[in-house]
């Protein structure tokens, strides 16, 4: 696939066509009046002591240096929005977001973010909710095993994630993951140590077979497995006894077992459109 920013598309829009000049000038005034509200946004978070800055949409190419450089910040801030910008390299984000070393939540969601994600990442040990929907993310870094007490991991719609690292057996507190829309064909058998998971999303991967691991998921009430290649309902499932919405559409199920579907006791939906049945 393609890898490019939105600055490309920009220059390429106007090469392509110089009568959008007068739409690209509004655009770059657009984008220098959304800098100076993210700046002041930035300055106010100084100035009140808050833990939280919202920087979603602000067209930043790159992270702003100022969340590192005031220490009254750095060392407080546990909240940080940067989605729906247009954030290009991994390394030169994390050049910066590591030293925000008590951040527990944060989302890079919709940027440009591709290949690896920076090891640099793992720094960021505190973390609790980490949102990476959206990107061109290929791998995720060995790092990610010092993130030991995130709750809430998101990264759908990379496309191309074909695996997880075995260091996420260190996610012992997750409680909800969305993997969907990547290349996934199995999860690491470490994610049988997500003993307090109870929403997973893994839809439009390429599943052939549910993971074992997901049957060692005792709290599991949500699993969302649409889109893959799943050919049977399988037995595993049996153990997650709080299950109460299980999502198989658009996969390859030709039979349904009666003794797994009758002892799901609080199962309360159950989606098999377009199988095989």
């Amino acid at each position: 696939e393609i890898v490019t920013t939105g600055r490309i598309l920009l220059e390429r829009q106007r090469a392509m066509c110089p009568r959008l000049g007068d739409a690209y000038a509004r655009t770059e005034r657009a984008t220098i009046v959304k800098e100076e509200v993210a700046f002041y946004r930035i300055k106010k978070a100084v100035d009140k002591g808050l833990d939280t800055v919202d920087l979603a949409g602000c067209s930043f190419p790159f992270v702003p240096d100022e969340l590192r450089q005031v220490p009254s910040l750095a060392s407080t801030l546990v909240d940080l929005n940067l989605a729906r910008n247009q954030l290009f390299s991994t390394d030169a984000a994390f050049a910066v977001l590591k030293d925000l070393v008590n951040l527990k939540r944060l989302s890079l969601a919709n940027n440009f973010l591709n290949g690896k994600l920076s090891e640099e990442a793992g720094r960021l040990v505190r973390l609790e909710e980490l949102d990476l929907d959206g990107n061109q993310l290929t791998e995720l870094p060995e790092s990610c095993e010092n993130w030991s007490e995130l709750r809430v991991f998101s990264c759908g719609g990379n496309k191309m994630i074909t695996a997880l690292p075995e260091g996420v057996e260190h996610w012992t507190k997750l409680e909800m993951c969305n993997l969907r829309e990547n290349a996934l064909t199995t999860l690491p058998a470490g994610a049988s140590k997500w003993t307090k998971m109870k929403r997973l999303f893994i839809g439009s991967n390429k599943f052939a077979e549910i993971p074992d691991a997901v049957g060692r998921m005792p709290e599991l009430s949500e699993l969302d497995a649409r889109g893959n290649e799943v050919t049977e309902i399988p037995m595993c499932l049996a153990a997650c006894e709080k299950l109460e919405h299980l999502n198989l559409g658009r996969n390859k199920i030709a039979a349904i077992p009666e003794t797994l579907i009758s002892g799901f006791a609080n199962l309360r939906e159950l989606y098999l459109y377009m199988n095989k049945l």
